[in-house]
């Protein structure tokens, strides 16, 4: 295996910058929930995103549900409360970041992902699911 490895590195190294352009996928990056990371601060974010780089990856879908304040619907990250994004408010600066390495990012907001959506009902019970006999779970 490590033959083989070895060779691709080999391989890879000999083409020409001109022909890597011409590579089969033009997007070519990470996507990264951002909400399930709650420890990282600007600093570890800015190295992922040069890691994403350094790895020839032009594309990042960043999903930050859950690690935003939304003004709406605060409910929504009112769990995630200690989230290094919820308490900063950084990821502006992430993208810009990003934008710098060349880097596209792609967002995913909605406050209704993953756990946010779990959420909502403790304010508003009408909105939980009912059985057919009207009961809920």
């Amino acid at each position: 295996m490590r033959l083989i490895r070895n060779a691709l590195t080999l391989l890879a190294a000999s083409v020409p910058a001109s022909a890597q352009d011409a590579r089969p996928f033009a997007q070519r990056g990470y996507y990264i929930t951002f909400m399930r990371m709650p420890t990282y601060d600007l600093t570890d974010w800015k190295r992922i995103v040069d890691r994403i780089h350094d790895d020839g990856g032009n594309t990042l879908l960043l999903w930050v549900a859950g690690a935003f304040r939304s003004q709406k619907f605060p409910i929504t990250w009112r769990y995630n409360q200690d989230h290094e994004n919820v308490r900063h408010d950084f990821v502006r600066d992430l993208i810009d970041h990003a934008h710098k390495q060349g880097i596209r990012v792609l967002l995913g907001f909605t406050p209704f992902g993953y756990d946010g959506v779990n959420q909502y009902p403790l304010e508003h019970p009408e909105t939980r699911a009912v059985g057919r006999d009207g009961s809920c779970g």
